[in-house]
C-alpha cells in the first residue's frame, strides 16, 4: 500500500488534495493511505517517531518549518521519498531542487496538474516496488532499498539487515521469510545465519566473502559452489 502525507497549513486546502489523491487512486484500483497535516509541526512529530512515506506533497510556505527545510529533514531519513512541492509562486521550484523534489504544483493550477503527477508518481512506485523492502509494524514502517543492502542475518527472533548508511535494521521475521521477498540472483545463503548481496563482494575464497571495504563473513564449505556459481552469474549480467 502506498502511504502519502499531503502537508499544509490550510486545512480546507489540505482536504481537497487528500480526496483527489484518494478517488484517483481507487479509479485505478491501487491501495493508498492518505494522511492530512496541518502545518509543519505535526508532521515532524510523526517523522521523530520514525514513521515515513513514500510520498509527501508540501506546502512551502509554512509556519514553524517551512516545506524546503521540512523536505530537507524527510531527504536524511529516506532518500528514495517522493516529495512534491505545492507553493503559489513558481520562483520556489529552484528551491526545491536542493532536496530533489520530484515536482511541484502551483495551487491555482492543482486540479488540472495533479492526475498527471499523481500517473507519474504510481509509475515511479511501481519500478521502485520491486526494488524495495519493506518494513511495517504498528509503531514504525521503513523502507530500504536493495541497493543499500550489504548483508542479512539472523539474530535471535529477529532479523538485522547491516546498510551501507551504516545503519542497521530490524524485523521481527525469521531469516527463511526474509529471503523468499528477495531476488534469489542478487542475495545468496553464506552460512545458516547470513544472506549477502552479491553487488557489494569485493573478494571470495574458500573460507571468506567480503563486502564494501571492511566487512568480511565467513562462508559455510557446502555452500561455497552455489555462491561462487551465483556470484559469476550475477557478473556477467551486470
Amino acid at each position: 500500500m502506498t502511504k502519502i502525507a499531503v502537508v499544509d497549513d490550510d486545512e480546507m486546502f489540505t482536504g481537497q488534495v487528500s480526496e483527489a489523491i484518494r478517488k484517483d487512486f481507487a479509479l485505478k484500483k491501487m491501495p493508498v493511505e492518505v494522511e492530512r497535516f496541518y502545518g509543519s509541526r505535526r508532521l515532524l512529530g510523526v517523522l521523530d517517531e520514525h514513521q515515513t512515506y513514500d510520498v509527501y506533497f508540501l506546502d512551502v510556505e509554512m509556519d514553524y518549518v517551512n516545506g524546503v527545510e521540512l523536505a530537507k529533514r524527510i531527504r536524511a531519513m529516506d532518500s528514495n521519498a517522493i516529495i512534491i512541492f505545492l507553493t503559489y509562486h513558481e520562483k520556489y521550484a529552484i528551491a526545491g531542487y536542493s532536496c530533489r523534489a520530484f515536482e511541484y504544483i502551483t495551487k491555482e493550477k492543482w486540479q488540472k496538474r495533479l492526475p498527471d503527477i499523481l500517473k507519474q508518481v504510481q509509475k515511479n512506485l511501481s519500478v521502485r516496488d520491486s526494488r524495495i523492502y519493506r518494513i511495517q509494524t504498528e509503531r514504525k514502517y521503513e523502507i530500504i532499498n536493495w541497493n543499500d543492502i550489504y548483508y542479512i542475518e539472523k539474530n535471535g527472533k529477529n532479523t538485522l539487515f547491516h546498510c551501507k548508511d551504516g545503519k542497521t535494521y530490524q524485523q521481527r521475521n525469521p531469516l527463511g521469510e526474509v529471503y523468499k521477498r528477495l531476488s534469489d540472483k542478487e542475495f545468496v545463503y553464506v552460512n545458516r545465519g547470513q544472506i549477502i548481496n552479491l553487488m557489494h563482494v569485493t573478494h571470495l575464497d574458500a573460507e571468506t566473502v567480503e563486502l564494501g571495504e571492511d566487512i568480511s563473513l565467513d562462508i559455510s564449505r557446502n555452500l561455497l559452489s552455489d555462491i561462487r556459481q551465483k556470484l559469476m552469474g550475477y557478473w556477467r549480467v551486470v
